[in-house]
């Protein structure tokens, strides 16, 4: 049975099969063929997450909150949890169990504060904005980079930088033209060679435009749509498709 659009549950992890000892073009095209049932099937998922209430929207904010420098399926766990025993729904009162439960990701104290904000910025029951009435507004921009931008600004104060922003986006289904770039993604696209990898990381927004570019570049070059790659370069690497 599928949860109900309002619900948090644990994310399943996709196992996949023949995953490459080293990645190369021909490689990673073969990997995808094996395993593309299961990215559409994770694409398809967050397209649903889309449909979602107020409230699923809200938890996967606070996913993505969570997410940065620390593991995503702890991070899965942790709002599972959080969700399960009702502290998302009144986080500020219930701050030593949000405090608590966060305590397996780094810089803790920080997510702790970001999340009480996200509630009570579009959660609670004085919010001042709805999550879903922000993500309508997407089709008032003429790209999907220039709606990130936007968004970022409306979540200003959360802890949301560039890849979190596309990272919240992709969950929800938006993932059109974006992409999630991080370490792990450049250390991939060095390993295909690729100029994408090369140089200096991601101290700056304008860093993080220049490296989305590149995967853009290479999306184009690959013929591997670039809502694919971040799936296909993680699964590669661990053994599963996650979120």
């Amino acid at each position: 049975m599928k949860p109900a659009l309002h619900e948090y549950t644990l994310t399943t992890p996709i196992p996949v099969s023949s995953p490459p000892q080293r990645l190369d073009l021909g490689g990673l095209k073969s990997f995808r063929k094996k395993n593309l049932r299961g990215v559409e099937k994770r694409l398809s998922e967050f397209t649903t997450i889309s449909s979602g209430s107020e409230t699923r929207i809200f938890y996967e904010l606070c996913y993505c909150i969570l997410t940065p420098q620390s593991s995503g399926r702890v991070c899965d766990g942790i709002v599972a949890g959080l969700v399960k025993k009702g502290v998302l729904r009144d986080p500020e009162s219930r701050r030593f169990e949000l405090e608590a439960g966060l305590k397996k990701t780094r810089f803790w104290r920080n997510k702790s504060r970001y999340i009480i904000r996200a509630w009570e910025r579009f959660a609670s029951p004085q919010r001042e904005q709805s999550l879903n009435g922000l993500l309508e507004m997407e089709r008032d921009f003429t790209t999907p980079a220039d709606f990130r931008s936007w968004l970022r600004g409306e979540l200003r104060g959360l802890g949301i930088g560039m890849k979190e922003a596309s990272h919240f986006l992709r969950n929800t289904g938006r993932y059109r033209g974006i992409a999630i770039v991080d370490r792990h993604v450049l250390a991939c696209l060095t390993e295909l060679d690729s100029e994408g990898g090369q140089g200096k990381g991601l101290a700056s927004e304008k860093d993080y435009l220049r490296r989305e570019e590149e995967m853009i570049d290479f999306s184009i070059d690959s013929g591997i749509p670039l809502e694919e790659l971040d799936l296909l370069f993680w699964s590669a690497r661990t053994g599963y498709i996650f979120k």
